[in-house]
Order: C-alpha cells, then structure tokens, then sequence
C-alpha cells in the first residue's frame, strides 16, 4: 500500500480574485467546476492503492464549488483519506458558508492578501469560533504588512498559526520552452514534484501545476507543443500500482511544465496584486 502524507484535488478553476502572476492562471480561466462523480471514482480507485492522512482542496477557490460539502463527505468516507479535510483559501466566501460546510471541513488554510478588500479581521474572528464549535484547525499565510495588521488578533488568541510570505508572487511562468539541460535543472531543484502531488479526472500528477497549464497558456495565446494534462500524468486504473513508482521516484525530467516553469525555487518575484479586467483582456487578445 502507498502511504503519502496528502494528496490535491483542483476543485475549481476559476477563482474571484484576479492576482497577477498565480501559478494556476485562474484569472484567465472560464469558470470549470470538478465533477463529483468523477472525483468520487478516482477516489474509489486509488483507495486500493493509497492511503494518505489529508486531502486539500485547491483551485482557483474551492469555496466557489456549489458541491463542496459533497467532496469533503466523499474524501472523509472513503478509504483513501484518513480523516482530514484541507481547503486552501482567500476567504472571501468564508463568511458565507454553510455549517454544513464546517461540520465538513478539518482545516482551513488561509492566504491573506492585503489588496484584496477582504476584510481578514472578521474571517480571522470566525475562523476562532469555529475551532471553539467544531474544532476547525487553521493556518494564515499572510504578507508582513498584514501581519502587523493582525497583531491584535495575535495577541488575544493563543492558537498556533503558521505565518508564510504571501506579500510577493514568485514569477514562476516561462512563455518559451527552456533547454533540455535547463528543464531538468528546474525539475532536480523544485520540491513541488515531491509535495505538490494530485489527482483530477483519472489522472495522477507529480505537480499541481500541470492540471491547468494547458488552459492556462491557451487562454494566454501560448503555443507549447504538449499536452500537460495528458503527458505529465499517469492513469488511475488498474496500472497504478506499476506505472506509480517509476514515474513518482524518476530522475530524468518527467513533467512537461517544467520545461516552462522557473520552479518554486526561483528568487524572482513581484508584490502581489490584483490584476485589472483590461490586463486580462491584453493577454487573451
């Protein structure tokens, strides 16, 4: 049996923030909800397979998904999940959500952007109330201007958080396919290959990033040769077990996105912000 630590599900591909230079490229994404019976399938099939301690579910904004509840119910019953429900969020819906959706949920992570509108003070206060009511565990990634935003909150509650840089994008996209000799360097250095590992519509992929690439340089007019999606992943069915080890311990560049990628480790980055519908528009055209 495969024991991994989590796996992702990209639940949307469209998001409501429209931050310049993420990784998914959902500003530039038609909405595209998961299919819940799909997902229920693949979940079905790996758990002969696989166990893991959490899902996350990730986007785009997985809150966005009308059927979110039914994933995590889903996750929770199989015999993939151990237990452990992850969202990964800007919680600009969280004030919204259903109690269905907390009874549901195990953990929220939460990307606090200080150019977003949200108001982070009243999402940060309900988050607390539902660790008291349903024992939410919760972790904020935030810039160190917001940071020092919060430090009231930080002050009046005692619940360990963990604090990332989120004030600057890495500038991870390249538009024209790298050397050989390139590709493979990003590949050897980048730890997504190792931690980032999910699972969307019968396909298992090293990196989250490869889910949406395709859509995401289609959108931007980008012409790259290859099919993400299909390339960079490998069938859940019945060959799994055979194809998983090969493909996941490999040394020699087996995912395509990398050849287009400067990888996690990359030092350039800019401030984060929120792109313009006009910035959007210039890019499709």
């Amino acid at each position: 049996m495969i024991e991994r630590s989590h796996l992702e599900h990209v639940v949307t591909d469209h998001c409501n923030l429209k931050c310049a230079n993420c990784s998914s490229g959902s500003p530039f994404l038609d909405e595209n909800f998961s299919n819940v019976q799909q997902f229920e399938q693949d979940v079905t099939e790996l758990s002969k397979y696989m166990r893991i301690e959490h899902i996350r579910f990730v986007g785009g904004e997985p809150t966005l998904h009308p059927d979110i509840v039914k994933f995590c119910d889903i996750a929770k019953k199989s015999d993939l999940v151990r237990g452990k429900v992850s969202i990964v969020t800007n919680g600009l819906k969280l004030l919204n959500m259903p109690d269905e959706f907390w009874k549901a949920v195990d953990i929220i992570s939460l990307s606090v952007y200080n150019d977003s509108g949200i108001n982070y003070h009243k999402v940060i206060d309900m988050l607390h109330e539902q660790s008291d009511k349903n024992q939410i565990r919760f972790f904020i990634a935030t810039d160190e201007e917001e940071q020092s935003n919060l430090e009231i909150v930080k002050k009046n509650y005692k619940i360990d958080r963990q604090y990332v840089d989120t004030g600057t994008f890495k500038l991870v996209d390249v538009y024209e396919e790298m050397t050989e000799n390139q590709s493979q360097e990003i590949f050897d250095g980048c730890l997504m290959k190792e931690i980032c590992h999910s699972f969307k519509d019968g396909r298992y992929f090293r990196c989250t990033i490869s889910v949406l690439k395709d859509k995401h340089y289609k959108a931007k007019n980008i012409q790259t040769g290859y099919n993400f999606f299909d390339q960079d992943s490998i069938p859940i069915d019945s060959t799994f077990p055979e194809h998983w080890e090969p493909y996941t311990k490999s040394k020699q560049i087996n995912i395509n996105a990398c050849r287009f990628c400067r990888g996690i480790q990359t030092d350039l980055s800019e401030p984060h912000r929120q792109m313009t519908n006009q910035e959007i528009l210039k890019w499709k055209n």
